[in-house]
């Protein structure tokens, strides 16, 4: 009997839907081309394109048939659905869950005492209520691997991204201080456009700047002891007491979605890209020094 059923989120089932429409079109381009009469006739190097990126899409297409759509829970166990099949774990079964993000694709894994695992994206609806429910699944002292003695990883997929950003951002800033140059010496602009367009220049830099550099200093690995912490960037190894740990808070909106570290030597972003973010968050909020109350 159905307990609670959890399902893709609307705008996410729309993404994947345009998706696929783009990867079908690509599909059939060539076959269309064939069919009007029209594929000779284009130059070779774009027959060479077309082909190539009808190829792409057709291997690629079957990456969506592995998508969890639908998660149900009855009495007994956990339903997965995908396009390729169901999953099931009993919940007598379930020997850990964990958060893990591989091609920059955060999921839950369920894996079960007999070697068999199931998994689910975190764009489904009430994603949180279903994690709290499988938690609270877990045999008692098995709640997993203790948040300590542990070193959580950045996927390294996500990593190239954050570069990517990075080099974007670059990118941008140039092209906005070369326009307002452009346009300043034009003879038609009238003083007060150029200033706007200096101040808009100025403040997306500024921005895009202070962006970069945090995605820059993301995290690739963060371990965690009894009695300290250690974060591991790209530039340096740094290793803190729990009691330089100030707050674990959610980052500024100009920023990507995480959590953010502030130590006594500085902040620290952590991106959704590190494989079990959300329990090393809450293992460092469990480590933060209460205020003592003043009588």
């Amino acid at each position: 009997m159905s307990k609670a059923v959890f399902r893709l989120k609307t705008m996410v089932l729309a993404r994947i839907f345009a998706e696929l429409t783009a990867i079908m079109l690509l599909i059939g381009l060539p076959f269309l081309l064939i069919l009007l009469g029209k594929y000779n006739e284009i130059a070779m190097p774009w027959r060479w394109v077309t082909g190539g990126l009808a190829l792409a899409a057709a291997c690629l297409l079957p990456v969506y048939g592995f998508i969890t759509y639908q998660v149900r829970l009855t009495d007994e166990e956990i339903v997965a659905s995908r396009f390729f099949g169901k999953l099931r774990c009993r919940f007598d079964k379930i020997k850990s869950l964990s958060r893990r993000s591989n091609f920059n694709i955060v999921r839950y894994v369920v894996e079960s005492t007999e070697d068999t695992e199931l998994s689910f994206p975190v764009w489904l609806n009430q994603c949180e209520l279903l994690v709290s429910i499988l938690r609270d699944k877990l045999p008692i002292g098995s709640g997993g691997k203790s948040a300590f003695g542990r070193v959580y990883k950045q996927d390294t997929v996500a990593v190239a991204l954050q570069m990517v950003q990075v080099v974007l951002s670059l990118i941008f800033i140039v092209i906005a201080w070369f326009f307002a140059f452009g346009v300043k010496g034009g003879s038609s602009t009238q003083n007060g456009d150029v200033m706007l367009l200096f101040a808009f220049a100025a403040i997306a830099s500024l921005l895009l700047l202070y962006r970069a550099w945090r995605i820059f200093m993301i995290p690739l690995a963060v371990s965690l002891d009894d009695d300290s912490f250690a974060v591991r960037t790209l530039v340096n190894k740094q290793t803190f007491l729990f009691r330089d740990l100030m707050s674990v808070h959610a980052p500024w909106p100009v920023l990507p979605e995480g959590f953010e570290i502030k130590t006594k030597r500085g902040s620290y972003l952590v991106g959704t890209g590190m494989n079990d973010a959300d329990e090393l968050e809450s293992a460092l909020k469990s480590k933060l020094v209460k205020p003592q109350a003043t009588s």
